[in-house]
């Protein structure tokens, strides 16, 4: 009525919901700036996101001695990124330091509620703990968009409108799913986010607990756990395809905005002996675990099929055998049988999978490769065998990494020419494909072709330096970074080529993975500088580098840039 009066009026209302009224413009608050990975991040970098900066004094206004320090920087910046950079949660939590250390506090936080309250009398009960807040919230809501909210207790993290969809099929309110939807939104209990076009929605770290404990005591939780996995089973058959070529990037991004839904899932499928489902779907999106850094956890997972006895197909015994051999070989110290390799080979062939043989007989290749002593000439046989398994028209992406492969061995044999050869062969054809993952591994080989034939080319190691920070691949950072050390090493530069292997290493410890090239590539540069009488000046640049935070180390490499 008044604004039926007063027709030009402007009313400032902050509310909880949207008022749903004619001409309303809503302006959502979001959550306060949290740090990045806090993993390697500068103390002046930490103290620049709001969310801790409101830690700060918060925890100032209740122990006057309290900083935030190298020493514990780290840990508050885990706790505002644990609490999704909700102010009442941060100011909350921060009081906590009269009686907890950040680190203490960080322990604390796998079950955030119990520990965000508040004693104060000047404030309405509701709001005296974030759960009274939430719980509040929630009973306001229309009985549709309560049952909806229990219901999404079973994600874990973001999810898409497919997804709620999957989960609340054969509910009584599903054919209403939007709306509930939609009075979630504008009750602030769902956020929404798009990504490459398609909406997904999360919820803050408090309000998801509330939901999980809901769900919990659904009657049909059991059911709707399994249509939550199953939901995730069938996108990686429907995202297989876009992880090649030029939509690879906006397909790893998708997986990776639903990879803990996708984790949970898989583990509930595994847990409940379903475990064919989930290794097919592994091998499916094997580029995505392979890019984002994630094969040790499919690793664990295969482990876990193999070791629990269940009578398997031959195709998922393949599958399994060959993945944690494969990243067996990549980890550092970690033993692998040729003997399971083999046999994944031999069961790839018997269920007549040319694709999976193929990459089996690649994992033999490198291990024949990285041998010792190795056995090249039985290393490039199995290679030329995958390779006529999987033709270029069949598969343009794995057959351009095989070919990739042959490259590796005319390094290990000592003929640079033909191994530069191959992969500028290969950087060509990623090209064409607008494959961006082969273009920067072929790059890398470029690099050390190189190097092997006394050219330093930084410019190609920066080059897929870019193409892997583009596409989050950490273990072509580690390898760009090594390559970049070396070429600093052939031109003298001590200094920087030590910082460079430092941040390489440091690169290494974060993703547990590496690679035996390193003894035909950077190792002997380093062999030769330790040799010097700059050995000591190097160890130090070498020391420093492996304390560089991650962006400082990225900023230093970055200077080969040829523009810069």
């Amino acid at each position: 009525m008044l604004l039926d009066a007063l027709p030009q009026a402007k009313v400032l209302v902050t509310s909880r919901t949207r008022l749903r009224l004619r001409s309303e413009q809503v302006f959502d608050v979001d959550p306060l700036g949290v740090p990045a990975e806090p993993e390697g991040t500068a103390l002046r970098e930490i103290l620049s996101a709001p969310a801790v900066r409101l830690f700060r004094d918060r925890a100032k206004a209740a122990d006057p001695t309290f900083e935030v320090t190298d020493d514990n920087a780290r840990e508050v910046a885990g706790i505002c990124r644990a609490l999704d950079g909700v102010p009442l949660a941060i100011e909350l939590a921060a009081i906590r330091v009269r009686a907890l250390t950040p680190a203490a506090m960080l322990e604390r936080l796998d079950r955030a509620l119990p520990l965000l309250g508040t004693g104060a009398r000047d404030v309405p009960e509701r709001q005296r703990t974030i759960r009274a807040t939430v719980e509040w919230s929630v009973d306001l809501l229309g009985a549709e968009a309560q049952a909806l909210f229990t219901r999404i207790g079973v994600f874990t993290g973001a999810f898409s409108l497919d997804a709620a969809e999957a989960v609340a099929s054969g509910a009584p309110w599903a054919p209403d799913l939007l709306e509930a939807v939609l009075e979630l939104v504008d009750g602030s209990l769902l956020r929404r986010h798009d990504h490459a076009g398609v909406p997904f929605y999360s919820m803050l770290v408090p309000v998801r607990e509330v939901a999980t404990d809901r769900f919990e005591h659904e009657t049909d939780v059991e059911a709707v756990r399994r249509a939550h996995a199953d939901h995730y089973v069938r996108l990686a058959v429907e995202i297989e395809p876009r992880l090649r070529g030029a939509t690879q990037v906006a397909a790893l991004d998708r997986l990776e905005t639903e990879r803990d839904n996708i984790r949970s899932g898989y583990r509930h499928l595994i847990a409940i002996g379903a475990a064919e489902a989930v290794v097919d779907a592994v091998w499916r999106v094997l580029l995505y675990w392979w890019i984002r850094n994630q094969l040790p956890e499919a690793k664990a997972w295969m482990e876990d099929v193999l070791a629990a006895g269940a009578r398997l197909t031959d195709r998922t015994r393949a599958i399994a055998l060959a993945i944690s051999g494969w990243v067996s070989l990549l980890q550092p110290g970690a033993g692998i049988d040729p003997a399971a390799i083999e046999e994944s080979a031999d069961l790839f062939h018997a269920a007549g999978d040319a694709f999976g043989e193929a990459c089996a007989l690649t994992v033999l290749s490198t291990m024949r490769t990285w041998g010792s002593p190795p056995d090249l000439d039985l290393a490039e046989s199995l290679q030329r065998r995958a390779i006529g398994l999987v033709p270029a028209e069949l598969d343009p992406t794995f057959n351009a990494f095989f070919r990739a492969s042959l490259g590796t061995i005319e390094l290990y044999r000592g003929h640079p020419d033909a191994a530069l050869a191959a992969a500028e062969e290969v950087v060509a054809d990623a090209g064409r494909i607008g494959d961006r993952f082969v273009e920067a591994v072929a790059l890398t080989n470029c690099g050390w072709s190189r190097l092997a034939l006394g050219e330093g080319r930084p410019d190609l190691f920066v080059r897929a330096l870019e193409l892997s920070l583009e596409l989050g691949f950490e273990d072509g950072t580690g390898y760009e970074l090594e390559g970049l050390a070396a070429c600093a090493a052939m031109s003298g530069d001590l200094d920087r080529s030590g910082m460079l292997l430092g941040a390489a290493e440091a690169s290494r410890t974060r993703t547990g993975m590496g690679d035996r090239r390193a003894s035909l590539t950077q190792a002997p540069f380093v062999r030769q500088v330790l040799a010097s009488e700059g050995a000591a000046r190097f160890e130090a640049a070498r020391d420093a580098g492996r304390a560089l935070p991650r962006s400082e180390a990225l900023a230093l490499a970055m200077e080969a840039r040829p523009d810069g």
